[in-house]
């Protein structure tokens, strides 16, 4: 008998083929976790609060290469041209002292004045005698030494300020937010406002939307998308999403932004940039300072609510370190409204409840992050004295209660059954 006619195996013949399947779908899977590992990375640290545990594969190259992939496919050279952007203003920030920087920018602003002032002619009074002295020659050419020098300085103060300069698009918005006030934002019926933030803004927006809409017929549109932030623009860019949305909406006089809790993250450029670190703090303030001139280009003024304290300790003490940026960020820029003090009963810790009305009043979710509805209405008083609205004028109703028609209308019947009457006599 020959081999060849032998029965097979019906079940290793399944085995072999289930085998394959499985080896097929790893494989699948593995690639798709490769593929998709930024994403994975991100929501796992937007959603846990510490690293994935694809983390550990980042460092094998072949495992980074997925960056490349996709890159390849399209899709990411916007964000590659920001990321330049950025990694330019980092090389650019430590080639110039930041003292250097505040004295040029010192400049700038009296540049204009100072060109303005400058006389266009001569002044007659110094055209006379031309007939020199030695001490008159002496005195010149010290005079000629000391103009040379002015010049050498001209064209380095010159050199200084051209790498110094910010765009022009970054100078046109700050123009036009040197108008808008910095205490309060005035607002009526016709005026408009956004939203902009993350799960506490998605959480916290509805509240103060329907206060603005029923006491002053205010509309408005809440933008926040949760498990988003500032570090990890390949998961949700809100620059660009700012610099893109904002122009679109008619009357937008107030722009209200409520993140920073899932920022607590390195950010990847050339280099990993460690969390809190100066070119950290320089391109998160760069990522804030855009949102902020996206509005002020639309003229209107930017609300930007800080981050309270968290239940977790070490989580918490990020957290304080990013709201302390923003409020220095914005000085002078916007209006940073502080809230750790409120929601904390104006402790220094985390505060699950707190005294609202002589009653304990729990103001933070159990997560230790989110708020609660009383969180929320804390909040919104804490921005309320921020805001300066045009009361709703409304008009008198020509409607009048019954009593007044039905003595008006018996008036009128009393006054007709005596016309009959004596027209009748």
């Amino acid at each position: 008998m020959q081999i060849s006619n032998l029965p097979s195996n019906p079940l290793k013949k399944e085995r072999l083929y289930w085998l394959k399947i499985s080896l097929v779908l790893s494989a699948i899977m593995v690639f798709c976790l490769w593929f998709n590992q930024k994403s994975i990375e991100v929501y796992w640290q937007q959603q846990y609060h510490q690293d994935s545990p694809l983390s550990y594969l980042q460092r094998y190259s072949w495992w980074r290469r997925s960056d490349d992939v996709r890159s390849a496919i399209g899709g990411c050279q916007q964000l590659k041209d920001y990321a330049s952007k950025e990694d330019e203003l980092i090389e650019e920030d430590t080639s110039i002292p930041s003292n250097l920087r505040e004295a040029i920018a010192e400049e700038l602003a009296h540049q204009a004045e100072d060109e303005a002032n400058q006389p266009d002619t001569l002044d007659s009074a110094n055209i006379g005698d031309t007939t020199q002295t030695d001490g008159e020659r002496e005195s010149e050419s010290d005079e000629t030494a000391q103009v040379a020098n002015n010049e050498q300085l001209s064209i380095f103060k010159a050199k200084l300020l051209a790498a110094a300069r910010p765009p022009e698009e970054v100078l046109e918005a700050v123009k036009k937010s040197r108008a808008l006030s910095l205490t309060k934002v005035k607002l009526d019926a016709d005026d408009y406002v956004v939203f902009l933030g993350d799960s506490m803004m998605q959480s916290f927006a509805p509240r103060m939307q329907r206060w603005l809409k029923k006491n002053y017929n205010i509309d408005s549109i809440n933008m926040g998308r949760h498990s988003t932030g500032l570090t990890k623009q390949d998961y949700f860019d809100w620059p660009v999403k700012a610099e893109s949305s904002l122009k679109k909406y008619k009357n937008l006089k107030l722009v209200v932004v409520f993140l920073g809790a899932n920022d607590p993250w390195p950010i990847q450029r050339k280099r990993k940039l460690a969390f809190y670190s100066a070119d950290w703090k320089k391109v998160y303030s760069h990522r804030m300072l855009r949102i902020v001139n996206a509005a002020h280009k639309q003229g209107a003024q930017v609300i930007w609510v800080g981050l309270p304290y968290m239940r977790i300790p070490k989580y918490s003490k990020k957290i304080v370190q990013i709201d302390e940026l923003m409020k220095h960020t914005l000085k002078n820029k916007a209006i940073y409204v502080p809230i750790r003090s409120v929601l904390s009963g104006g402790k220094t810790v985390y505060r699950d409840r707190i005294k609202l009305g002589g009653k304990w009043r729990r103001v933070r979710q159990k997560d230790g992050i989110h708020m609660s509805d009383y969180g929320n209405a804390t909040i919104l008083n804490t921005i309320k004295p921020y805001l300066d609205i045009e009361p709703i004028k409304t008009a008198k109703s020509k409607s009048e209660p019954k009593s007044q028609k039905s003595q008006k209308l018996q008036a009128k019947l009393d006054k007709a059954a005596v016309s009959k009457n004596n027209a009748i006599k």
